[in-house]
This record gives C-alpha cells, sequence and structure tokens, in this order.
C-alpha cells in the first residue's frame, strides 16, 4: 500500500512533467488507467450475462451513469432482481464491495496529481485534487484577510491532506487487486451461466414430465367419446 508523506519538503512541484522524469512509474499509471478500462468491460459482460433478453436495455442505462456509487447500486439491484440463487447473490454482493474498493484506488491513480519525490528518484508523491484545491482556497482567504486588515498578521502552514508516497511496488499491487476482481467477476459469470443452463434442464424435464401425464390422460379418454350421461337406459 503507499504510504503516507512522513514530512513536507518545499522542492516538492505537482505537475504532470513529473511523470516524463519517472518512465518507468508513468507506465504503471498507464496500466492502471488500462486494467480499470478492462475490469468496466467485465463487469458490462457480466450485466448482459445476468439481464440476458433484457440486457440490451439494462447495459445501455449502466453506461448512461457517471458515478461509481450509482453504477454499483444499478449493480446490486440487478443481482436482487436477476440472479437466481443466493450462493451466487451473496458472491455478487461481495464483488460489488471489492468493485468499490478497486474503484477507490483507481480514482487516487488516475485523477491525483503527481510530483517527484525529492528524497527518493523510485517514488513519485500523489496529492487529491480535492485537497489541493481547498489548500489553495484556504491560503486565498489568508491573503485576503491580510490584505483587509493592515497592521495584522498571521501565520500559514501547509494542510495538504492525503498526500501519499507511490513506488513500483504499489501500482503492482492495485493492478494485481484489479485482476483478481476480474478473474472473480469471470468466475461468477461462469456460475450463474451453469445454474441458469441447470434451471433451464430441470424446467425442460417437468415439462417432458408434464407432457408425458397429458398424453396418457388423452390415452384414457379417446377425444371423441360421448359424455358420460347421468341418465338411466330404458
Amino acid at each position: 500500500m503507499p504510504q503516507p508523506l512522513k514530512k513536507w519538503d518545499d522542492r516538492i512541484r505537482f505537475s504532470p512533467d513529473s511523470l516524463a522524469q519517472r518512465p518507468n512509474l508513468a507506465v504503471k499509471i498507464a496500466q492502471v488507467v488500462a486494467a480499470s478500462t478492462n475490469l468496466e468491460v467485465h463487469i458490462g459482460r457480466l450485466l448482459a450475462e445476468i439481464m440476458q433478453s433484457k440486457a440490451d436495455v439494462g447495459v445501455t442505462m449502466y453506461l448512461a451513469l457517471s458515478g461509481s456509487a450509482a453504477k454499483q447500486a444499478v449493480l446490486q439491484a440487478v443481482a436482487d432482481q436477476y440472479v437466481l440463487d443466493k450462493t451466487s447473490r451473496n458472491k455478487f454482493s461481495a464483488l460489488i464491495k471489492s468493485i468499490r474498493h478497486r474503484a477507490k484506488e483507481r480514482n487516487a491513480v488516475i485523477h491525483g496529481m503527481w510530483s517527484l519525490h525529492p528524497g527518493d528518484n523510485q517514488a513519485l508523491i500523489n496529492c487529491p485534487p480535492q485537497s489541493m484545491i481547498s489548500e489553495v482556497a484556504r491560503l486565498t482567504s489568508t491573503i485576503s484577510h491580510l490584505e483587509s486588515h493592515p497592521g495584522t498578521s498571521a501565520t500559514y502552514s501547509s494542510r495538504l491532506a492525503g498526500i501519499m508516497v507511490y513506488k513500483e511496488r504499489d501500482f503492482d499491487n492495485v493492478l494485481a487487486r484489479i485482476k483478481t476482481v476480474r478473474e472473480d467477476i469471470d468466475d461468477l459469470k461462469g456460475t450463474i451461466t451453469g445454474f441458469r443452463h441447470e434451471f433451464q434442464q430441470k424446467l425442460l424435464q417437468i415439462e417432458k414430465a408434464a407432457d408425458r401425464f397429458l398424453s396418457a390422460i388423452r390415452q384414457e379418454v379417446p377425444p371423441d367419446a360421448p359424455p358420460n350421461s347421468t341418465a338411466t337406459d330404458e
């Protein structure tokens, strides 16, 4: 796991150019992006497998959602509605939880700001954009207060939150966890497909048994047989 930055260094500069100076780590970030996209495709395939004849409508609605939380809510609703056996539903719920955790890791990597690490040339420093925006707003407020109140003094120290140090192994761990979720999706897809096939086979057996039962009844009572009469013959 990436570790929190222990001590701020004034040489830290968050810039896209930082990635160009650490190409081996920049490649890892690109791999996280690609793996995350691949995971989204696997989720869509699972959704289609579950919904079957309604897959086109369901997947279209799913893709129209922009937030991860909304998409996960849709997945849970689909599982509750369409997944027939309890074991698969439980697996699906656990899978959604894993997808949620992976989404947080992915977002930190994909949407974060990056800086070189002044003390480690094998690491990058990640800053959430929300943290940087909040810090800029706080600094702006402090400066504005000083300008509008001449003669006053104020001290300022950085309060950037969520600053993390990433090394190559941290990116590899993220990639490994994404791969595990993708494999779990494929496993669940196979389980659901197998259960559906077994269910269809049992349904077919029931239909055949019903046909045999109806055929037996038809043989005992010929179609052209006169109806039973309650009157006595004279």
